[in-house]
């Protein structure tokens, strides 16, 4: 089996917080994405491994994962997130984000989103697999694209603030 796909289909089985969830692809050659909400309609978009975008139920975001990268929310603006090893604990340093580092962030998200809101709204699309049958989840995605892009960011990381 392809490891990639190996991978999409284990975040699909182990996003359990996501209780509407699926994972979806677009022709030609494309990577499949995950995507979900939560109970509350929180909702997470898994690119793939490497690219994450978090929001809570308004729709501002929260958390990403960018290639290596930890961001998160921070009174209304994103930090970057670094792990620093100590002696006995591993503490964790929040970096503000310059400007250019920002819009890069948003125009990974943009471009992905423009892209896939284009081809789900001409339907070309594949549901690879679904979790919670008989929701219209990919309406509920295609439903926040524009939210999404006004590029508003939660005052906090936490899924419900």
């Amino acid at each position: 089996m392809d490891p990639s796909l190996e991978k999409t289909e284990d975040l699909l089985a182990d996003a359990t917080a996501l209780v509407h969830r699926a994972e979806i692809k677009i022709p030609p050659g494309s990577d499949p994405i995950v995507f979900g909400f939560r109970e509350n309609g929180a909702l997470s978009i898994f690119f793939d491994t490497e690219v994450v975008y978090h929001f809570n139920s308004r729709h501002h975001l929260r958390r990403v994962f960018l290639h290596g990268e930890r961001y998160k929310a921070e009174r209304g603006q994103l930090v970057c997130v670094r792990r620093i090893p100590g002696l006995r604990n591993v503490q964790l340093q929040s970096i503000p984000i310059e400007p250019p580092q920002l819009e890069h962030i948003f125009s990974v998200l943009d471009e992905r989103l423009h892209r896939w809101h284009t081809m789900l709204n001409q339907g070309d699309y594949r549901i690879v697999n679904q979790i919670s049958p008989g929701d219209d989840v990919v309406q509920r995605l295609q439903d926040c694209i524009p939210q999404l892009k006004r590029h508003q960011i939660a005052l906090l990381p936490q899924v419900d603030t």
